[in-house]
């Protein structure tokens, strides 16, 4: 067990048997948020599972939590055995490996698939069902040319009142919800074939 923030990253970084992280919000030296960050900016600990443990019940730090990385958020005062039940839970969903297949990344925009929530930095971006649906198909093949006929047989699942001007409509209000965070230069329309979600730098 560690007493701070540094000795817990030292630690993580020495002992490769380590399996899961118990973190509280609240530490000496810095914030549980902040070391989370660390964390899943650090290989090989991207993908280590961590719960949240804290006193923080509000709504808005919960999503924050999530929003950060955290694979579960558990509030003080809490039941040991559900802890453990927990504990439990998520160590069987890894178990084998640490890839999470219900969360996407690009760059610093991540989607997590179970909980339909889009984060940049923390923040929570608000955007309807078929605009989470889009952007994670395309954060799913982030490099590829997807022409519109593909897009809507895997975002519409081939509905044929659907058509191919819908597919323009929503990647215009996708490019909208990423244009605050500058993000709206990766998705480009690429003539007579598409759009890609750009895989590259940028100048």
């Amino acid at each position: 067990m560690a007493e701070n923030g540094m000795q817990a990253l030292k630690l993580l970084m020495s002992d490769s048997s380590i399996d899961l992280v118990l973190l509280d919000w609240m530490l000496p030296d810095t914030s549980g948020i902040k070391l989370l960050a660390q964390i899943r900016q650090t290989k090989p600990l991207e993908s280590l599972p961590v719960i949240m443990l804290t006193a923080k019940a509000e709504e808005g730090d919960v999503l924050r939590g999530f929003g950060m990385g955290v694979d579960d958020y558990v509030t003080k005062p809490f039941s040991p055995k559900e802890l453990v039940m927990r504990i439990q839970a998520l160590l069987k969903r890894t178990k084998g490996g640490n890839d999470d297949k219900s969360k996407l990344t690009f760059r610093e925009l991540n989607a997590d698939l179970e909980s339909h929530l889009l984060v940049f930095k923390g923040k929570v971006i608000k955007c309807g069902r078929l605009e989470f649906k889009l952007i994670t198909y395309l954060m799913k093949h982030a490099g590829k040319t997807l022409s519109r006929e593909r897009i809507l047989d895997h975002v519409w699942n081939a509905d044929k009142e659907i058509t191919e001007r819908t597919v323009d409509v929503h990647i215009a209000r996708v490019r909208k919800l990423l244009a605050p965070f500058h993000y709206d230069i990766y998705l480009r329309a690429i003539r007579g074939e598409g759009y890609q979600l750009i895989n590259q730098e940028l100048v």
